[in-house]
């Protein structure tokens, strides 16, 4: 009697436990957008030193995963840890063309009719090669036109801004994760 193999069935991998986040308001964040109108927040646990992850983060293609597309890099922490991007536009009008800005000026910002969008990537090593990865939003509307405006498109898009942090938070933690299984190459062999 022959013995077969047992057919190998592919199981889904299961997707990252990403949990939304109390406020957590880096120091960077707060500096450049204390106040603001609308606000969000995901975390999630990941195998891996702080390092790796914010390398991670980094590397990430953090504008092309927008619709405004024009996040910039607005203050980084020395050393890492901390990464806020800035965004400026109108993003409920169909021509909501980003407005180009000096890093200096993002937090003094206050033309009418637009929206003043910050976005912080915290890590914080947890111990036992973990860190916490926490991706939080804020945005600050210049004046009551912008407020009502957004307030009418906001419900029409919150879930895919929502989904987005999630899917970023999801890859880095991925890549991460799979990074630190791989095997180890050496350069003698």
């Amino acid at each position: 009697m022959r013995l077969s193999k047992p057919k190998r069935r592919w199981v889904r991998p299961a997707r990252p436990a990403v949990y939304g986040a109390p406020r957590v308001g880096g120091a960077l964040i707060d500096e450049q957008l204390p106040r603001y109108d609308f606000r969000d927040a995901f975390q999630v646990v990941i195998i891996a030193s702080a390092d790796v992850v914010y390398d991670a983060v980094k590397r990430l293609d953090l504008p092309a995963l927008t619709t405004l597309g024009a996040f910039e890099p607005i203050a980084e922490r020395p050393g890492g840890g901390e990464l806020v991007l800035g965004a400026i536009g109108s993003p409920w009008r169909s021509d909501c063309g980003p407005v180009r800005f000096a890093t200096s000026d993002f937090a003094a910002f206050t033309m009418p009719g637009f929206a003043k969008i910050a976005w912080s990537w915290i890590v914080k090593p947890l111990g036992s090669g973990q860190s916490l990865l926490v991706v939080e939003w804020r945005m600050q509307l210049t004046d009551e036109e912008a407020r009502a405006a957004f307030g009418r498109f906001w419900p029409g898009v919150a879930d895919g801004v929502r989904r987005l942090a999630r899917t970023a938070l999801a890859r880095v933690k991925h890549d991460c994760e799979q990074a630190a299984m791989a095997p180890v190459r050496h350069d003698d062999e």
